[in-house]
């Protein structure tokens, strides 16, 4: 059945309309395909976004890996947007390269309101072996944890109980019967 079309069921059913989502900002869930293991930057790692050596936008890193990132910026890019990207990870080290916009979305609250944020994805564009090495490196230098894969998905109880874990075990010890 076409994604527009609308489904009906028994008198006593109430009719469905699916439609099609539209072009433009989206609030999704954009970690359900990735192309590599994304990691998450332990400090702050900042980007700046240019375009034709003017400056775009400025954000915040919330994940990378080698084939793009996820960023927090304070610009809606236009998605399918080519722009030169400066990443800052610390006072000596900066990387520069090519990416594409794969996707754009703003920042919500727990309401549901906008906070100002806007999430971009990215896509990087003829990546340089020198600089995927580079990459390579900074995720196994400590400077970035693994980000959860799809559907391990943290949630504050999950963490709480993870980190309660250990001093339930000892008590289990305590109060089990030998």
């Amino acid at each position: 059945m076409p994604r527009s079309a609308n489904a009906t069921g028994s008198p006593n059913n109430r009719q469905t309309a699916l439609v099609t989502p539209q072009e433009g900002l989206v609030s999704a869930d954009y970690s359900l395909v990735r192309a590599a293991r994304r990691f998450v930057p332990k400090g702050l790692v900042t980007v700046s976004v240019g375009e034709g050596g003017f400056p775009l936008a400025f954000g915040e890193v919330r994940d990378i890996s080698e084939s793009g990132a996820c960023m927090v910026t304070d610009f809606v890019l236009q998605r399918g947007r080519t722009l030169h990207l400066e990443f800052n990870v610390n006072d000596r080290l900066s990387l520069e390269t090519d990416a594409q916009i794969a996707w754009s979305g703003e920042g919500k609250d727990w309401q549901g309101d906008v906070v100002g944020a806007v999430l971009q994805g990215v896509e990087f564009t003829n990546l340089p072996e020198a600089l995927r090495e580079q990459l390579r490196a900074l995720f196994i230098s400590g400077a970035f944890d693994l980000a959860p894969m799809c559907g391990e998905r943290s949630n504050p109880f999950q963490e709480l109980l993870d980190e309660l874990q250990p001093a339930l075990n000892q008590l289990a010890v305590k109060v089990s019967p030998s």
